[in-house]
Order: C-alpha cells, then structure tokens, then sequence
C-alpha cells in the first residue's frame, strides 16, 4: 500500500474547533484523510458547517514543514460559491488581529473539506480509527464522559496534549464507564505538547503560525505508544515515542510558560496594551523567574525517574531556538514572533494551565516531599487574579493525585501503572 492510499484509509474524529482542533481538522482534510469534526455548541461550527469544511492558511515557508516530504495536499476541492468565499478571506490577512495594524505578507490558503460537522458525539467517533481530543486539558474529563459509552474495540485516542496527567485521568474515567463490565480495548495515549501554533482567523479559517520538529507521545500502557506513531507516521512524522505517560506528562511547559507570563504582564493586560505575548512579554527578569519555576519541575522529575529537559533546552529540541539563557531562547524562537498577547487574564493560559498543568506538580510535588515555594505562589496568584470572573479555588478543581486516584499508590505503582494500565 502507497502513502497516498494509507492516508487516504485513516479515519479521523478531531474533537474540538477551537484554534488546534481547526487546525489538525482542516490538514488532516487537505491531505487526504477523512475527517469528521465535533465541537459541543453547534453554533460556533455552523459557518464551518456551511461551506464543508475549513480554510487552512499559512506563510509560504512554513509549507515544507507543515506538509513533511512526500505528503501532497489534495486542497483547494473549494464549496460553491467560491468567489464570494475567496473575497472573505483576502480581508481576514489585511488586518492584524487585536491592534487592526495593516500586514503586507504573502499567505497561501488551500480547503480541507469534512466528511462530518456535529455537535453529536456519538455520530462524529462513529467508525473512527483515530480520537483526536483538541481541547483545553479542563475539558477531558467531560470528552471522556460523552465519548465512553460509544466507545469500540482498537480506536485510539489522542490528547493533544495531555497537560499534566491528562491520559492517566481520561483513562480512570473510562474505566470507571465500564467499571461492571468489560471496557473496549481502546488505547489512551497524550502528546506532550500542540504540534502547532495557531490561531482561528475567521468563523471557518485558521492559520498555521508554527510547527514542531518533534512532539513526545505517549500511550497508557507503553507498549502501544508504538502502534500509535507507526499509524500517524505517515502524516506527523514529528510524533516521537517516548518511554510512558508521566515523561510525557511531567513534560508539559504550558502552566510554566503562560501561568508565570500572564500573571506578571497582568497590568498590561488589563490595560489593553497589546504586545508580543512571548517575545515581549518575557523580559530577561520573567525569564529568571522562569527558570526558577522548571527548576521545580525537573526536580520533581528527577524524584520519579524521569529524565526530562528544561524548558531552555526544549526550545531548541522543538524549535531549533539557541540561547545562552530562556530569555536568548525565547527571544530566537521565530515561531513566536506572531502571537499576541491575550485579551484578558481570563484565559485559558490561566484557567487551563494552572489545574491541568502547575496543580498537579504542586500535588506530586507535596507526595514526594519537594518543596515548590515558585509553582504554589503562581496558583495562589492566579486563583486571587481570577476570582472577579470564576471564584474557584484552583487546588479544589484541579488534577490533584486524590482526584486522579493516585494519591494511595506509591512512587513504584504509580510508575507502574503507567508502564501496564493495571490499576
């Protein structure tokens, strides 16, 4: 069988339409798969629903890396009415998004057409090889609520990412599913991080602002991890076995990254002033304090026996970003040269990243009795900062090993638990 004809046979359900989902739907779909897409409020589809699918854009040098050698793009299969279409999102590039500034750059655009559009479920996983769930990591709970009963025999679900222990806490709740019956032999596995930047443009586009090199996944149990990445190689060849779930899991920077930026820019947000959320929003102070948070991290890593890199070295892993220090890193990372800052802190760079990212480390952290004085006064921050808009205290709702039922388990069951999928 060609790779043409491999790609062709996958089927996809991508779960999500928010940037990432838009973004995996409308490639997946431009380059031969069928792709069926869900989101859960129909309303925010329906312009997608309307013309069949999504406008993928990019700048003509990211094309080699978004479409890696030997995969050809069959897009531009474009609905009716394709002038008036055409005319859409010439608009969407001539203004910047947030400060209206004009841009003078060359974007190629091609149409990955959907198979299927639902706000159902059930419809969307229906005979799907591969689940991809794009969604902010406080919302895999409720995904593996609504997908468990539908659930058949050797689908794969893929969190894109896990955030911190997303894998161990969708495969606790499907167990819990089928807890007086047999499971289907589904596998559950995470990808340690997005493998795009991207931003949704319009009602029924997005833009690839960035890729990875390479993306850790892992899969509950490890053995299966294989599997995965010999049936996604041929369309992301940047998917990476890694050892299990905690090395993907404890290698997660999102809650490093945006919690720390997002907290100390606070003021700049608040008043509207629009920068550059990476290159100018760590200054060579935020990224000390930065380092100072991974270094919490990495020790934790290192009291479960988990080799992982710092965030400065991941860059470079990811990137190719060099640097003397996370601030240099950061600053040579040119995938981040397009991403604003956001409109307000009521983002999920906070509501997502400290629950599903810096809560669980904090909670680890406390099991294996390493003090994490940076992690805790950003959750602390962040669940002052926030209480206009949620009132929440973010140790209660967070992944704490109570709630992920680890909390029992030693260093070894827990290890091995993540090696096996035997609770």
């Amino acid at each position: 069988m060609t790779k043409k004809q491999r790609i062709e046979k996958l089927k996809i359900a991508v779960l999500g339409a928010g940037h990432g989902g838009r973004a995996m739907a409308a490639y997946l779909a431009a380059i031969g798969c069928e792709v069926n897409l869900y989101n859960r409020t129909l309303e925010n589809i329906q312009n997608i629903r309307n013309c069949g699918g999504i406008f993928l854009r990019y700048t003509p040098d990211l094309e080699d890396n978004i479409f890696p050698e030997g995969i050809v793009h069959i897009g531009n299969i474009f609905p009716e009415r394709r002038e008036h279409i055409d005319a859409e999102t010439k608009h969407e590039y001539s203004l910047k998004p947030q400060t209206e500034e004009l841009v003078e750059e060359d974007v190629k655009y091609i149409f990955g057409k959907l198979n299927i559009i639902s706000s159902n479920i059930e419809e969307v996983i229906k005979d799907t090889d591969l689940i991809l769930v794009v969604i902010p990591a406080t919302g895999h709970r409720y995904i593996a609520e609504k997908c468990a009963p539908y659930l058949k025999d050797k689908q794969i679900i893929l969190l894109n990412p896990g955030r911190c222990f997303g894998a161990i806490e969708f495969y606790k709740i499907i167990n819990e599913h089928y807890r007086d019956r047999k499971p289907p032999d589904v596998t559950i596995a995470e990808a340690q991080t997005f493998i795009y930047a991207s931003r949704r443009t319009t009602p029924r586009s997005v833009r690839i602002l960035g890729i990875k090199n390479s993306v850790n996944i892992a899969a509950i149990p490890s053995y299966k991890t294989k599997d995965i990445v010999d049936l996604l190689g041929d369309v992301y060849p940047q998917f990476t076995p890694t050892d299990n779930v905690l090395r993907t899991s404890l290698g997660n920077l999102g809650g490093i990254f945006h919690v720390p930026i997002t907290i100390l820019n606070t003021t700049k947000i608040d008043a509207k002033q629009h920068f550059k959320y990476y290159r100018e929003g760590i200054t060579e102070h935020t990224a000390s304090i930065i380092e100072d948070i991974d270094r919490e991290r990495l020790s934790i890593s290192e009291a479960m026996g988990m080799e992982v890199i710092s965030a400065r070295k991941w860059l470079y892993q990811t990137y190719g970003s060099e640097g003397i220090d996370l601030y240099e890193a950061v600053q040579n990372t040119h995938t981040y040269k397009g991403i604003e800052s956001p409109g307000s802190i009521n983002h999920r760079y906070i509501w997502e990243d400290v629950p599903t990212g810096l809560v669980p480390l904090s909670s680890l952290g406390k099991k294996l009795n390493i003090p994490t004085p940076l992690i805790d006064s950003f959750i602390y921050q962040a669940t002052s900062a926030l209480r206009k808009y949620l009132n929440i205290d973010f140790y209660e709702t967070g992944r704490t090993m109570e709630k992920l039922g680890l909390e029992d388990m030693s260093i070894d069951e827990i290890k091995e638990f993540a090696e096996t999928g035997n609770l």
